[in-house]
């Protein structure tokens, strides 16, 4: 299940041009966000209360109204609040 996972990650990075290391994805579950740390995308958990130790976990919101995006010329920023 989890090379499944890290397929399906790794695929679609592929099929937009971008590394899996440029790419940051919001995950439910503790399987997919294993998986999505596994195929080396930065990862922001929605509803999950489990904690995660890596490099590529970026923290944990319960919904996305807790997500702040800033758009301009330059490019996006985004933060959680």
């Amino acid at each position: 299940m989890t090379a499944i996972f890290n397929y399906s990650e790794s695929f679609t990075s592929e099929k937009l041009g971008v590394a899996t290391a440029q790419c940051l994805v919001f995950k439910d579950s503790d399987s997919g966000i294993q998986s999505a740390l596994a195929a080396g995308c930065k990862v922001i958990s929605v509803n999950n209360q489990t904690s995660f130790v890596h490099s590529n976990f970026v923290g944990g919101v319960t919904d996305f109204t807790e997500l702040e995006i800033n758009v301009s010329e330059k490019g996006m920023i985004m933060g959680i609040v």
